[in-house]
């Protein structure tokens, strides 16, 4: 049977939103940004956390308004939610990572793109 590591959750503020995160904290490339579904947390990728940071790193994130982050009522749109997505994995600098995004997550990874240009 796998065994289940929890990540190490740690709390980040990004545009004066407290938001809630883990990250693997190792070097591979590319990144991989998992954004917890509803109603689930960053807790919600703990079956699969030991195998995946071992080819990847892994950086999960309850957006803001989801799991333990805060909420702020003008993030709640896909593209403002978007951009805010595309400001965190500039500060956590993560490159271009694959984004596995979920149910809210989902239209904002679209989006995130987009910030950019």
């Amino acid at each position: 049977m796998p065994t289940t590591t929890i990540p190490q959750v740690r709390f980040r503020t990004i545009d004066g939103v407290r938001i809630r995160y883990a990250d693997s904290g190792n070097s591979y490339k590319p990144a991989v940004v998992l954004t917890s579904p509803c109603p689930e947390s960053v807790c919600a990728f703990a079956p699969m956390w030991a195998s995946l940071s071992g080819h990847a790193r892994l950086f999960t994130v309850d957006l803001p308004g989801s799991g333990a982050s805060e909420r702020r009522e003008d993030l709640l749109s896909a593209r403002v939610m978007g951009e805010f997505l595309a400001q965190l994995i500039a500060c956590a600098d993560l490159g271009a990572p694959h984004i596995v995004a979920p149910d809210p997550g989902t239209a904002a990874a679209a989006w995130s793109g987009e910030a950019d240009g």
